[in-house]
This record gives structure tokens, sequence and C-alpha cells, in this order.
């Protein structure tokens, strides 16, 4: 089988797969308010909207929504930054952390089924073959 006829042959399975439950709560880790409460969580709880902008590669208006919306949920405060009171810090409430965390268990239990599925070995691979796929 030749490169072109395997790709296409991916993108079929991919088109699929990401109908798949355990991929659409995966996909909420790597997008929107979640992903904000993720990188929030990896960077000490608190960031500045533009760091976050450029780790979820939108702009900085899309994560003004996203922390809006998150702050109306109690998730995150907006604070001024104490060494340069011009600046905004963007910090993680006990909400947020919960939410997260919440959030995060939910999918590992619902990736966790999908994994079983496959079997020990087959899951293993597939971890070795994603990984060996990251730029």
């Amino acid at each position: 089988m030749d490169y072109e006829t395997m790709a296409e042959e991916l993108l079929m399975i991919h088109a699929k797969l990401n109908r798949a439950k355990f991929n659409e709560q995966m996909r909420g880790f790597t997008q929107g308010e979640l992903y904000a409460l993720g990188y929030l969580n990896e960077n000490g709880k608190r960031a500045y909207p533009k760091d976050i902008s450029k780790a979820m590669l939108v702009s900085s208006a899309r994560v003004a929504v996203i922390i809006n919306h998150l702050e109306k949920k109690g998730c995150v405060q907006r604070i001024a930054d104490p060494s340069d009171s011009r600046k905004t810090v963007v910090v993680m409430t006990d909400a947020g952390e919960k939410m997260y965390s919440d959030k995060q268990r939910e999918v590992i239990r619902s990736v966790v089924e999908a994994l079983k599925k496959l079997g020990e070995h087959d899951a293993q691979e597939l971890l070795r073959i994603r990984k060996k796929m990251i730029p």
C-alpha cells in the first residue's frame, strides 16, 4: 500500500474517531475553557492572558471571551499584576481547580474504557505510535 492510500484511509478513520465520545471529551482539553484551565493548572494557577492566547493559538479577543465565561462561573479571577499594575493576571480559583479536576477524571474514565477495548498490548502500541507522530 502506498503512503497516499494510507493517508486517505487515515483521514477516514480520523473522521470516524472524531465522533467517538472519548474523542469529543478529549478535544475539550485542547480547546476552549478546559484548555485555558489546564494551562493555568500547569503554570502555577496563574498566567497572563497573552500567554494563554499563545498556548491556545487563538486571538487575544477569543481568550478574553473564554476568561469572561470562566470568571462568570467563578473559575478564574483577574487581578492586577503585583509587579506591574498595568498588566492583568488570570488566577485559577478553587472552583476552577475543582471543575478542571472533575472534568479530567471524567475524560480519563472514558479513555480508560476505550483503551480497555484495545487490550493492553494494542493500547501500549497506540501510545507508542502517537508519541512517535509528535513533531
